[in-house]
């Protein structure tokens, strides 16, 4: 899970050094803003590499 926080972590730091919020992001996912913070904590199952896959894209 460790791994898993400190990408996530690095996600989130990439999706504001792009200047984008999680609303933004959430949108060009097709999610939640609730949903974009969960990933950037670490909430992500290993079955979920598609939303994963989405989230690094939208960022």
């Amino acid at each position: 899970m460790l791994g898993r926080r400190r990408g996530s972590a690095r996600g989130a730091e990439e999706r504001k050094r792009l200047g984008l919020t999680q609303r933004q992001v959430a949108e060009l996912m097709g999610v939640t803003p609730g949903r974009v913070s969960q990933i950037e904590n670490g909430d992500l199952d290993a079955d979920e590499v598609a939303t994963l896959s989405r989230y690094a894209r939208a960022s």
